[in-house]
């Protein structure tokens, strides 16, 4: 297959997985406003193209590939069957997060499956780089200027984070990819640009104040400190300047012209110092709201998005979703196949650093969606989980 060709379709394939947060990155950076109507032309088109490079483009099918796609299809099938039947009406709520799953969720299994072909996931990495300027600069513009709205303040925080995540890996294994392979903007990748990014994306986590962002923050630092040594030293200090300016944000505005650094890190340390924002913020009573719609059908739940039937909404929480949509049962399946997946991964980046990235994406995807957002919403968490069984 041409080299090319290959290049184009692993950039589809990483544009496909990150298609919603993508599009606002892009929309921030050229500082316009698109709308939601936008945002599904963008998915749907690189869906399209994401189904024809599979399903026409791909000569042959593995026995896992089928097994994953089936899988998918009967089990959200069946899922979306007993909602159908237990609600007999449309939410456009549900109906918008099942479209959501089509053009963003499915794909992103189906560019899985390429990915794991071969050697296509290093295709994939080639592009990273790119990715992690995109969301640097746009989550620093837009937290910086005031001119520039695109993006919320969990947005930049959340961004920034995952850009951070992936700056991370390449900090780690930037040896491997200096002396043997090629990727796009190499000059990333060089040691004073990475911290550059480090700081500037922990200064973007801060100034955007998203709480459920700073947790990511705190758990792919940690997923990464056991590979510091005393070789890292830069890195350590890298990190206690990043904690420097976390402190220094709280005293006073460094910018001008915004005062999103301030409010940002104060929006932190208030909503973890004080129990009571827990309940200003309305997550307690969605976690009990939701928890009781769980105890109303708690072994086969109400049907795969059933959440947006029982409260009209998703319920900010990945856990109280499955158990409200599947119940005990399904919830049950679906983390062991989580911890398989974990298992598979855990054996094979020690010897092949490539297949860490779409553990990176997974959990990064699993701790947003502890705090934000819905799983039939998301891209990521659904590449990281397919990839891992197209593999094994």
């Amino acid at each position: 297959m041409n080299e090319n060709s290959v290049k184009l379709k692993s950039l589809i394939c990483l544009c496909v997985t990150y298609s919603y947060s993508l599009f606002y990155v892009i929309v921030a950076a050229l500082n316009v406003n698109l709308g939601s109507f936008g945002l599904r032309i963008f998915s749907s088109l690189l869906a399209a193209i994401a189904y024809a490079i599979y399903f026409y483009d791909v000569k042959y099918r593995r026995k896992a590939e089928n097994n994953i796609i089936a899988f998918s299809l009967v089990f959200s099938t069946v899922g979306c069957m007993i909602t159908y039947l237990r609600y007999d009406w449309i939410n456009t709520q549900y109906a918008g997060a099942i479209m959501s799953f089509l053009v963003r969720g499915l794909p992103a299994i189906l560019m899985a499956l390429w990915a794991s072909r071969e050697n296509n996931i290093l295709k994939v990495i080639y592009w990273l780089p790119c990715f992690i300027i995109l969301y640097t600069f746009s989550s620093f513009i837009s937290a910086v200027y005031s001119f520039n709205n695109s993006l919320i303040y969990q947005s930049i925080s959340y961004y920034s984070v995952f850009a951070y995540g992936f700056t991370l890996y390449f900090f780690f294994n930037r040896k491997h990819f200096i002396n043997n392979e090629t990727i796009a903007c190499k000059w990333v990748i060089s040691k004073p640009v990475i911290y550059t990014l480090l700081i500037i994306q922990c200064y973007c986590l801060f100034a955007g104040g998203g709480r459920g962002a700073f947790v990511l923050f705190i758990f792919v630092t940690t997923y990464y400190l056991h590979k510091l040594s005393k070789k890292h030293l830069a890195l350590i200090i890298c990190l206690c300047l990043i904690l420097l300016l976390f402190i220094g944000s709280n005293i006073q505005s460094v910018i001008s012209e915004s005062k999103s650094e301030y409010t940002g890190a104060f929006r932190i340390i208030n909503f973890f110092n004080d129990t009571s924002r827990l309940h200003s913020d309305q997550r307690v009573d969605i976690y009990s709201l939701a928890f009781s719609c769980f105890l109303d059908s708690p072994f086969l739940g109400n049907g795969i998005g059933g959440v947006f039937y029982e409260l009209g909404a998703y319920s900010h929480n990945i856990i109280l979703d499955f158990l409200i949509d599947v119940g005990i049962i399904g919830f049950s399946f679906i983390l062991f196949l989580g911890i398989k997946a974990i298992q598979f991964y855990r054996k094979v980046i020690t010897n092949n650093y490539h297949h860490e990235i779409p553990l990176i994406m997974g959990l990064s995807s699993f701790v947003f969606l502890f705090f934000s957002s819905n799983y039939l919403l998301d891209g990521p968490l659904w590449f990281c989980l397919s990839y891992a069984y197209a593999k094994k």
